[in-house]
């Protein structure tokens, strides 16, 4: 059985041919990639939907945008020192985030901040493009395999919380660069074309400047020729190899003071720290994919100590399946691809669930390996377990529908209050807001908490006492008068 085209020994003979000679492209290809694209439209369906926002923390990029399309200026440098004041050059060096690249693809989709469905509609698009792109990585071993894989990465639940959350574009765009890199890396190694080495630096930029966890870039570019490609094109392989890491030590010159300066502090939580950090930040990650019931790592806290132990046996029976199915060294290579994306994140004190994004690969090749080379019995239980994931993705994005919705009546109606209370006698009301026992209140806090960011209006309040709200959070995310009894 030919091996993967990534870490790990076995026969070489697939990977040799690709790196030896053009593998021309097929109209099968072609059809199999749009196949790929439409199936993702369709799969992601309910995340391009979502009314309004997921999050409060995409409209923090709204008065931004808005200055800028009053000034009708778009520039890069404006929108990455929008946080971080200061020329792009101060900013690669000081600021704790620099993502020219992802903001201003950003703030770019989120132009018509009035229309919602243009940027859902352009993540489950980019969503759509990777599922592709890692068809190509690995059509030349078994287009069978590379189908089954984009198509169960266009439905993983570890990819789902960043699809549908506009403001993880970072790490869709950090994902892309990464693949592209790849194939160009590999493309460079079998025509030798200069053309493509300039598309490695290129790409491995974009992903530098996208969002920090490309750092491990290097490390990808190592993935995507070892072992067959330092064998059969050695030279080529090093240049191209060369080539990324002196990008990554050029832009890690600038950028290593501000990312120590925040690893060593506390801002927004990504104070870096090893041991206990990396074993709650494994135990996190590894827990959350066959975790149904959980649609945000953070609520991982929440999972009795029986279903947490369940669910990372589920993952690892995931990758033990792989093994019998195509060899120990194969599952050991998805496992350190199912890992490599979390390398930069498992330090820091915070974890978040689009940081799962690109892990999500990792673990729809091993069970797109089960099912394409696994016999009967490894095949029912990739089944079954592919069925949890589902139903996972599926649950997810009619969780994240949902809390759009909510978020979006619930500005509504504070923009309606806030209206009526401007127009009565005397000074606007504070809006002091009870939520009901079954209302989701963590919708409310999560609006409350960014409201004088981006609305000029008073700050909601929330309240648990019924004699001081004003108003009252129903179930269905609409505000209604405490009446005086209430």
């Amino acid at each position: 059985m030919p091996a993967l085209p990534i870490i790990g020994g076995g026969d070489n003979t697939v990977i040799s041919q690709y790196l030896s000679k053009r593998t021309p492209s097929s109209k099968t290809d072609a059809l199999s990639m749009l196949c790929i694209f439409m199936a993702t439209l369709v799969l992601c369906c309910m995340l391009t939907a979502i009314p309004g926002y997921f999050s409060s923390d995409e409209m923090l990029f709204l008065p931004p945008v808005s200055l800028m399309k009053a000034s009708a200026r778009f520039a890069v440098s404006d929108m990455t020192t929008f946080f971080h004041p200061g020329t792009l050059f101060h900013s690669l060096i000081h600021a704790q985030f620099f993502r020219p690249t992802g903001v201003a693809v950003l703030m770019g989709v989120m132009r018509h901040e009035e229309l919602p469905f243009i940027p859902h509609l352009v993540m489950v698009v980019l969503h759509g493009m990777n599922c592709a792109l890692l068809y190509c990585l690995f059509r030349n071993e078994s287009r069978r395999l590379a189908l089954v894989a984009a198509l169960l990465f266009a439905v993983s639940p570890l990819a789902m919380y960043a699809v549908g959350w506009v403001a993880a574009i970072f790490d869709l765009l950090v994902t892309m660069f990464a693949l592209l890199t790849v194939l160009s890396v590999r493309s460079f190694v079998r025509t030798g074309r200069s053309t493509r080495l300039l598309a490695v630096f290129i790409f491995t930029l974009l992903a530098l400047c996208s969002k920090e966890t490309a750092v491990v870039m290097p490390a990808v570019a190592v993935l995507g020729l070892w072992p067959a490609g330092y064998r059969t094109s050695p030279g080529r392989a090093w240049v191209a190899t060369g080539t990324i890491v002196f990008t990554w030590l050029a832009f890690m010159l600038f950028r290593s003071s501000a990312l120590l300066d925040a690893a060593a502090g506390s801002s927004g939580g990504y104070k870096a720290g090893f041991g206990p950090n990396v074993i709650d930040n494994l135990r996190v990650y590894v827990g959350y994919p066959f975790a149904p019931g959980i649609f945000d790592v953070g609520n991982i806290v929440f999972l009795s100590v029986a279903a947490l132990a369940c669910s990372i046996v589920a993952l690892a029976l995931v990758f033990f399946l792989t093994a019998v199915a195509a060899g120990w060294r194969r599952s050991l290579s998805l496992i350190v691809i199912f890992l490599l994306p979390l390398l930069p994140v498992l330090i820091l004190t915070k974890h978040e669930t689009q940081y799962l994004y690109a892990s999500s690969i990792g673990l729809s090749l091993a069970l797109a390996s089960c099912l394409v080379h696994g016999g009967r019995v490894v095949r029912l239980g990739a089944v079954i377990l592919g069925a949890l994931l589902l139903i996972h993705a599926a649950r997810e994005q009619d969780y994240m529908y949902q809390s759009g919705a909510c978020q979006t009546r619930l500005i509504s109606d504070l923009d309606t209050y806030a209206h009526f209370s401007a127009t009565s006698d005397g000074p606007p009301a504070q809006p002091v807001i009870l939520p009901a026992g079954d209302a989701p209140w963590w919708v409310l806090a999560n609006v409350a908490f960014h409201w004088d960011f981006w609305n000029k209006s008073a700050i909601p309040g929330i309240t648990d006492s019924a004699s001081k709200a004003n108003l009252i959070m129903t179930k269905s995310c609409h505000l209604v008068p405490n009446s005086p009894s209430g």
